[in-house]
């Protein structure tokens, strides 16, 4: 029998995850003026706190952990990616203290590779070449000697059938490597990797790409994790305080984290939580809610759109007796 060990979540945090609208993570280019602008409001408030801040906090624990969460030559039992997902989290916490709605956009490296794009930009990160956009003077990105991952080398990693040789792939070059080491400096650091913002941007893209495989591999993960699963200890920082099993977090939507892709993002196979009203916003596209996606009695759930947009209920979608449930566009 499976022996469960649990790991400490990193950060405190002032929010618990019933408090706040649930998390559609979209592409950064998706954003809108606002949304952009409340972002980086939120991380330069974090940057600006007393020292240590923040976004210090969260340098430090993962460069104190970086050798236990990253490749341990054991891929059955390598971290790496329910350790991201949770510190992602935790840090996106952080982020709604200042703004609720607040969250952290993705970077799809495999569609927006230019050194010129609008990650870049003034309105964005900052330019590619010059730190002198931040706060802090760590950032001076320098292109690294090899491109960004290509398409072909992501469906490698897609097309893997095994948990294992999947998270083995998708960290190591050409994929998660090497777009840290494109980015340089900062991001090619290990001490101060995570104070780059364009960290969180990728490793959300990162985070994405594990859902999306194990959208296409739900049997094989669910298996994989009542079979084998993560039986070592998680690493941890002293001064974390939830307890967080890596088990329970294969599936993004245990945490109620979405991605939407392309102006669109498909609620399915959750459970609304009870308690305090979820709402589930997304302004920039069309809200899907289907195939098993509740809204148990005693829940109280909005979908919330746009006008220009839609929000539809298809087959599999249900709002049991009891519940309250609504759907807004404005």
């Amino acid at each position: 029998m499976k022996s469960t060990k649990y790991f400490v979540a990193l950060l405190m945090i002032g929010l618990t995850a019933n408090t706040f609208s649930q998390v559609i993570r979209k592409d950064y280019r998706e954003f809108t003026t606002t949304e952009r602008q409340a972002f980086l409001t939120a991380f330069n408030t974090l940057w600006q706190q007393n020292i240590p801040n923040t976004v210090e906090l969260y340098r430090i624990v993962h460069s104190n952990l970086f050798d236990s969460i990253h490749d341990s030559g054991d891929d059955a039992q390598n971290p790496f990616l329910p350790w991201h997902r949770e510190f992602l989290r935790q840090f996106e916490l952080y982020l709604k203290n200042v703004d609720l709605d607040v969250t952290i956009p993705y970077w799809n490296w495999i569609e927006d590779q230019s050194t010129s794009a609008a990650i870049w930009g003034s309105s964005w990160l900052g330019p590619y070449d010059d730190f002198s956009f931040y706060y802090f003077d760590i950032i001076h990105r320098v292109p690294g000697p090899d491109p960004l991952p290509t398409q072909a080398e992501l469906t490698v990693a897609l097309n893997e059938t095994d948990f294992p040789s999947f998270t083995s792939r998708l960290e190591e070059t050409p994929l998660h490597d090497r777009v840290h080491c494109w980015i340089s400096d900062a991001m090619c650091s290990i001490a101060n990797a995570p104070a780059e913002p364009a960290f969180s941007f990728s490793h959300a893209f990162l985070d994405k790409i594990w859902q999306d495989w194990v959208n296409s591999n739900y049997s094989v993960m669910q298996t994989w994790v009542n079979s084998t699963g993560w039986t070592n200890p998680m690493p941890c920082d002293a001064g974390g305080i939830d307890v967080i099993d890596p088990n329970t977090i294969w599936d993004s939507r245990a945490l109620d984290i979405w991605y939407a892709s392309n102006n669109l993002v498909i609620l399915d196979k959750h459970t609304v939580f009870t308690g305090s009203p979820k709402i589930y916003k997304y302004t920039t596209g069309v809200i899907q809610a289907e195939n098993g996606f509740i809204v148990p009695n005693g829940a109280d759930c909005t979908l919330e759109g746009n006008v220009n947009y839609e929000i539809a209920m298809l087959p599999g979608f249900g709002a049991e007796e009891g519940s309250e449930f609504s759907a807004i566009v404005q």
